[in-house]
């Protein structure tokens, strides 16, 4: 009989890898839009908004793993700041103009005769710092992620600082992939696959597509 790890469990362990990366951020230098570092100079002739459209006619030999879909890539204007204090993380903030890309691999039905994907949700700022930052979840995972990489009240995000941001679900949809009768969102741990997407196998394959986004609408790799 497969067993999962209990609810409490999850939590610590996903808390403890998503603070080494908010922790990381937090040390690193904010960026600036007035005076543009080098690194985001990049070798395009496209507008922003062509660059982003583009991405949905890539071939699929464009992406690491051959079942990626593109479901949506759309060039988003800035925002202003909110006229009111944001209040706590995930309060409206302001946005600088961003690529938006939505996207899903490896589809499929498991053993429990559910269906599973792997989905990721990227932004592309048109400013970019030449950096590339890996969103993490919480909990047991199982939704999307705005992408905004929000580290905490009163701080910037990463989206805001420049960075290409990137989010996902680690194989399994909360609203889809649960059963009352075995842990509610926590069924999947039933299914082998959707177990090693979630603790690790999801996390490679859509960092490297993450960088392939990159690298597609900028026209160069990112620095780190």
């Amino acid at each position: 009989m497969n067993r999962i790890m209990p609810r409490e469990t999850l939590q610590r362990a996903t808390a403890r890898a998503a603070m080494s990366v908010l922790t990381a951020l937090a040390c690193a230098p904010a960026h600036t839009t007035g005076t543009p570092a080098q690194s985001s100079v990049v070798a395009v002739t496209q507008p922003p908004d062509a660059r982003c459209t583009a991405l949905l006619r890539k071939a699929v030999t464009a992406w690491p793993d051959p079942t990626t879909v593109i479901d949506a890539a759309t060039l988003n204007a800035a925002t202003a700041p909110p006229s009111a204090p944001a209040g706590p993380p995930g309060g409206a903030q302001a946005m600088p103009a961003h690529c938006e890309v939505t996207g899903h691999l490896r589809e499929r039905t498991g053993v429990d005769g559910m269906r599973y994907a792997i989905r990721f949700h990227m932004r592309l700022p048109v400013d970019w710092n030449g950096r590339f930052f890996f969103q993490g979840g919480g909990g047991s995972d199982g939704a999307l992620g705005d992408a905004t990489g929000r580290i905490g009240f009163g701080m910037p995000s990463a989206l805001t600082r420049g960075f290409a941001v990137l989010s996902q679900d680690s194989g399994h949809d909360d609203r889809t992939n649960s059963d009352p009768a075995r842990n509610g969102s926590l069924a999947f741990g039933f299914d082998p696959q959707a177990r090693k997407d979630f603790a690790y196998a999801s996390l490679d394959v859509t960092a490297r597509i993450g960088h392939a986004l990159v690298r597609a609408f900028y026209g160069r790799a990112a620095e780190r």
